[in-house]
């Protein structure tokens, strides 16, 4: 994904985030290949997680060392970025990191969250999105 937050703190940031859905029991990582001449190209993914609450209290406890570093040591060389990440949601990431529960996940019900998806653009319009959000619904 070519914008927002989390792609502007680099290629080493997402793949632990991703990595981070990969490991989970609540995760959700799926990869959409389009086949070629040499094989398979992917042509799309999509991370989520079945389970929004549980996903961030395994995320905050078992993963914030690591997100914490490879966050902060983005942060550090993209000045820019810290500026946006300061002004729009320092607060919101603090207030999460000092109380890893999330208000209303103790109700039992479980809530789903598609994070991302993203499908190469000469393959837009071609079912590989809706294919990969019916996989993960």
């Amino acid at each position: 994904l070519p914008v927002g937050l989390f792609p502007s703190l680099g290629a080493r940031f997402v793949a632990r985030w991703h990595q981070a859905h990969i490991d989970s029991d609540h995760g959700v990582a799926l990869v959409c290949d389009e086949p070629t001449d040499d094989g398979e190209q992917v042509a799309g993914f999509l991370v989520g997680a079945v389970d929004r609450g549980a996903f961030r209290v395994e995320l905050l406890t078992r993963h914030r060392r690591a997100l914490l570093m490879y966050g902060a040591g983005a942060l550090l060389v993209r000045p820019r970025v810290l500026a946006r990440f300061l002004r729009t949601r320092s607060t919101a990431y603090l207030r999460r990191l000092r109380r890893p529960r999330i208000p209303g996940t103790t109700s039992g019900t479980a809530v789903a969250d598609l994070t991302a998806i993203a499908v190469a653009p000469r393959l837009h319009r071609g079912g590989a999105g809706r294919a990969l959000t019916a996989e993960f619904l």
